[in-house]
């Protein structure tokens, strides 16, 4: 005993204070947080989903693109072929033109040198060619000559008419094959975009829906 108090008390306090100051005994150390693999493998599903949304989307931008450059590629081609039509048909129908004044002009020269071979005629034999039947040949022939002139211009004209016609139509073609391709354009573009927005809100579902899971 030491003032009252007992050896073996005495090496309970002592071994209580030791304990209590670290007293060379080995204190176990906090254990690490551990990671949830769990968490690790909703965030990398999240993260595809997420990463799948984007591709998807741009994937659908970058083909109505590539699609609505070939409709304008083949559009324009289209437009073109009728624009170079409805000029060609336009500068037919101005040939059709000059090629029917100038036979008309043509064929009126032969009837006034018909009609001098028959005064000469009539006149060689001694008949009044300005008064009875002679001037009436005369007449006639001339009556005649301008009716086939007349019947050549409305030739002409029917022709003509005909080319300005088809030129007319060669360009209404031309400005329908444009108002279609730009329609299309239009059309292939927005159905790209719709499909690139339904990719997004869908990945978006999914990466809500795996959080929640």
């Amino acid at each position: 005993y030491k003032h009252g108090i007992s050896n073996d008390e005495m090496a309970k306090r002592k071994s209580e204070y030791e304990a209590s100051q670290g007293g060379g005994t080995i204190q176990n150390e906090p254990a690490p947080i551990a990671v949830d693999d769990n968490s690790k493998s909703l965030s990398n599903i999240q993260m595809l989903y997420g990463v799948g949304g984007v591709l998807q989307a741009g994937s659908s931008i970058l083909g109505s693109m590539a699609k609505a450059s070939a409709i304008r590629s083949s559009g324009k081609f289209e437009e073109a072929g009728f624009i170079v039509n409805a000029k060609r048909l336009e500068m037919a129908a101005k040939d059709a033109k000059t090629r029917g004044n100038k036979e008309v002009h043509r064929h009126m020269q032969r009837v006034r040198k018909l009609m001098g071979s028959q005064r000469a005629a009539l006149a060689a034999s001694g008949v009044d060619i300005d008064s009875g039947s002679a001037l009436d040949i005369q007449l006639e022939t001339l009556e005649l000559g301008q009716e086939d002139a007349a019947t050549m211009r409305t030739n002409t004209m029917i022709e003509a008419h005909g080319f300005k016609r088809q030129a007319i139509e060669n360009k209404f073609m031309a400005k329908t094959k444009r108002i279609v391709r730009k329609s299309r354009e239009k059309a292939t573009l927005l159905s790209g975009r719709l499909k690139a927005t339904q990719s997004l809100v869908g990945a978006g579902i999914k990466m809500n829906k795996a959080g929640s899971a």
